[in-house]
């Protein structure tokens, strides 16, 4: 049976023009929440970006001891946006394949202490030829190798000298996290004496949906408020009352968590 054959005609009329108040309500309120939230993110963007801007290289310790650089992130929705605030890291964007959700632009300088390299020689035809060896680890995937070839010319005096090996292996610990007052990008050398130069990151996206919460579909609660119509669904009689007050107990059923999901 449906659900209208309750009702009598002037009900029906009744209960369907309530129903459109209720809907366009709903709609009105929504398109509102929606201008509210777009235009507060839009002004907390605008915020962090001044901020990022600003910024400049901080050092901490982490957890664990190490050497932690930390520079607030630029967060912009568009490609055209981050143009504004960060114009070099929308060109990195630009020259990747792919779509880019973050973006981080390093620099880094080595400073290394004076070191003692092993060195063998021997002579040969009035030329002293020596060989120099350098090979360290310092953890995993921090290494160093260095290989130096000299030649010594007793007859004439000359030298001439080859780095026939220079490799160096470095890693480290990059990413974004949330702070009080807004996003910061956080990089770990692991290599010794690296120090970071220059430090850019930035966010291309709607952060604000990615960290969004989703609401439970159904929840249970007690409700109270006005209830000018009722309808008996035994004798099939409604009752107008325009100073009443009702309460009760029920179901909610979240639709702006459906819409929120969809637009997801």
């Amino acid at each position: 049976m449906k659900i209208l054959d309750f009702f009598s005609g002037s009900d029906r009329k009744l209960l369907l023009a309530g129903s459109v108040i209720i809907l366009v309500m709903f709609g009105v309120n929504k398109c509102n929440y929606n201008r509210l939230q777009s235009a507060k993110h839009d002004a907390e963007r605008l915020e962090s970006n001044l901020k990022a801007a600003q910024d400049t290289i901080r050092i901490t310790k982490s957890k664990n001891g190490l050497i932690e650089y930390n520079k607030l992130s630029f967060i912009t929705k568009t490609l055209d946006e981050l143009k504004k605030a960060n114009n070099d890291l929308a060109k990195e964007v630009e020259e990747t394949k792919g779509k880019v959700v973050f973006i981080s632009k390093q620099e880094y300088k080595i400073i290394h202490d004076t070191i003692i390299i092993p060195s063998t020689y021997q002579v040969k035809d009035g030329v002293v030829l020596i060989a120099s060896r350098y090979d360290t680890t310092y953890s995993k995937g921090n290494s160093r190798s260095l290989a130096i070839n000299t030649q010594y010319n007793e007859k004439d005096s000359s030298v001439k000298a080859q780095v026939t090996k220079d490799e160096i292996s470095f890693s480290a610990v990059t990413g974004l996290k949330k702070i009080d007052n807004g996003y910061e990008i956080f990089v770990r050398p692991q290599y010794p004496n690296m120090i970071l130069t220059d430090l850019q990151g930035a966010y291309v996206g709607d952060i604000y949906k990615e960290t969004y919460k989703r609401q439970p579909l159904l929840t249970l609660g007690f409700h109270i408020g006005y209830t000018p119509f009722t309808y008996d669904l035994k004798t099939k009689k409604g009752d107008l009352n325009l100073n009443r007050l009702g309460a009760g107990i029920g179901a909610n059923f979240n639709l702006l968590s459906i819409l929120s999901r969809k637009q997801k």
